[in-house]
């Protein structure tokens, strides 16, 4: 029993998820265990909470104890019989319905994609890498011996990978920075090059994904593709044209419309996903923040983006979502290699795909959380 859903555990004050158990425990006679309660310490998110500390997806990993501990704390002063955390560790087989149309169910479980909050749920985190590949906090010791993707003179970019995220660290100039991605052919902003993707660095609280409006799948889903037959999202001109000059924000949906029983419309509600978070996302760090998406230092930068976040659904594989209006549906090719440019000067990046994936265990911040409350009691 969830905090986020249904509205009805959302919308009434102070707190109506107290309020619902203390209804659900007097009206049965026999003793009542709450068999799964949580909330995902996932990138993605799936649903906003009225109370932003009990979103479906989109928190930390403290702000997912916290989360927990507090239902918990509910869940006994109502006097339940009892209650189980969902779930002990995460699942990267796991789908949700806001990104399923997307990835391919039956490689799912061979790759981590942390824009699918289902997958997060746990208090032990399965880290991807047998050994990691890159922490993203401004300190650049483990990428020495590496060569640059490109350097054109004020800048160098590097470039790595994993089961999780595509890696990339800045040394130089990092302010104000323009970098784009060309991830797919005959397609794409032919202003930069046919780009796919313009990743913005500006500073702390700016920085974002951007996508080039014919390759934007969440668009394309609610005015053209699956779901268009709901009519979710207002058809925008110029997004059906495969070389558009421009880029748009990247967003998830969270709600599609709905009529109440009184007439009340619900509207449609997005978030946009490819805002980045500045932080540091070392485990061992003070400052832990595990939602971090990039780090600045100094002269140093390390930035990782979700392989979903660039349309590649099936990384292990090496393939990326295909051309979508050609297709008229969600279908998967191969991809090469990542094409990177800044102010002209090109590289690009590939990688080698994997049958099983690598992984490390670590208990998150949140077990740490809710074993503390439990000490306490």
């Amino acid at each position: 029993m969830m905090r986020y859903a249904p509205e009805l555990l959302t919308d009434d004050p102070p707190n109506p998820y107290k309020h619902y158990l203390n209804d659900l425990n007097s009206y049965h006679t026999m003793p009542v265990v709450i068999s799964e309660f949580g909330v995902p310490a996932s990138r993605g998110i799936t649903h906003f909470a009225r109370d932003p500390g009990f979103n479906q997806g989109g928190l930390t990993e403290e702000e997912q104890g916290t989360a927990i501990v507090s239902m918990l704390s509910d869940i006994i002063d109502t006097e339940c019989a009892g209650a189980f955390v969902f779930i002990w560790q995460d699942e990267w087989f796991k789908r949700t319905w806001n990104t399923m149309d997307y990835t391919d169910s039956d490689v799912r479980p061979y790759w981590c994609d942390v824009q699918t909050s289902e997958q997060f749920f746990g208090l032990l985190s399965f880290d991807p890498g047998e050994t990691a590949v890159c922490t993203v906090d401004g300190r650049d010791g483990e990428w020495e011996g590496e060569e640059p993707v490109l350097d054109n003179g004020e800048t160098e970019l590097y470039v790595k990978s994993d089961e999780s995220y595509v890696y990339l660290l800045l040394r130089g100039k990092n302010d104000n920075l323009q970098i784009a991605l060309d991830t797919i052919e005959e397609q794409g902003n032919e202003a930069y090059g046919g780009a796919d993707f313009l990743l913005e660095i500006k500073g702390k609280k700016k920085s974002r994904l951007l996508v080039h409006p014919y390759y934007d799948v969440n668009y394309w889903l609610y005015t053209t593709g699956m779901h268009a037959s709901n009519k979710v999202l207002e058809v925008k001109e110029g997004y059906a044209d495969p070389e558009a000059h421009t880029f748009a924000p990247i967003y998830l949906m969270l709600n599609r419309p709905v009529v109440l029983t009184d007439g009340t419309i619900v509207e449609t509600e997005q978030v946009e996903t490819g805002r980045l978070r500045h932080g540091n996302a070392d485990p061992q760090s003070e400052g832990y923040n595990s939602r971090a998406d990039f780090c600045i230092r100094g002269n140093v930068t390390e930035i990782r983006l979700p392989w979903l976040l660039l349309n590649i659904a099936k990384p292990n594989e090496k393939m990326r979502i295909a051309d979508l209006y050609a297709n008229d549906e969600i279908t998967y090719e191969s991809i090469r290699e990542i094409h990177f440019e800044i102010d002209g000067e090109r590289g690009s990046y590939t990688w080698n795909g994997w049958t099983e994936p690598g992984y490390r265990e670590r208990l998150k911040e949140s077990y740490y959380i809710l074993q503390e409350y439990l000490e306490k009691r």
